[in-house]
């Protein structure tokens, strides 16, 4: 696993911590860091952390990660069998030291940059893919409407709140019995607590 960590500068400071899954093709899979379409830098993605400065200042950021250098050749193929082949899993994002629930990820969107081989093969391949975690083509991921500084962990909370409410209720407007399933022998104990109070 490797952890990238991107640290925004702004009156609070947010440190970004991405952490990856990395498979090597016949090289290590390589990144642009963006803030809002403004390269940041560049990384290898292999075993050791890389710290990137990032500047969300603006109410509305856009953090993307340009996968770049995945390349057909990558793919190494021995008997008719694919071997090894380089590919980049987004495994978890930290902000301050403080896991972030995976919404805020698997919100992302991944924009593919095929091989022409596969779109030959493939030509209504989609331009993008929503909550697309492991990359196998080159392209882009993009989390968007981050906001900045202060606003970041009040921005959070109310996003994450408002997807537990979600959870909790059905669409009917009732609440999400499969969020407890209930055994029997629970539900006979319940029972008998309720006869013994007549209820």
């Amino acid at each position: 696993m490797k952890q990238i960590n991107l640290m925004a500068q702004s009156n609070n400071i947010l440190e970004f911590q991405f952490t990856f899954c990395a498979t090597k093709g016949r090289t290590w899979p390589c990144v642009h860091f963006l803030s809002n379409d403004n390269k940041i830098t560049t990384a290898e993605v292999i075993d050791k952390p890389v710290n990137v400065n990032l500047n969300l200042d603006s109410n509305n950021n856009n953090i993307s990660i340009d996968y770049f250098n995945k390349r057909e050749w990558e793919t190494i193929i021995e008997q008719g069998k694919i071997v090894q082949d380089q590919s980049l899993e987004l495994v978890s994002v930290h902000v301050d030291g403080i896991l972030l629930d995976s919404w805020f990820w698997t919100d992302g969107v991944y924009h593919p940059n095929y091989f022409k081989g596969f779109l030959d093969q493939v030509p209504d391949a989609p331009t993008e893919i929503k909550s697309q975690l492991i990359w196998h083509f080159p392209g882009v991921f993009v989390i968007n409407n981050v906001p900045g500084g202060n606003m970041f962990w009040d921005w959070y909370q109310q996003q994450r709140t408002i997807r537990i409410k979600e959870g909790l209720v059905d669409p009917t407007g009732q609440l999400n019995e499969n969020l407890n399933p209930m055994d029997n022998e629970s539900k006979a104990l319940i029972s008998k607590i309720k006869q013994l109070i007549n209820v």
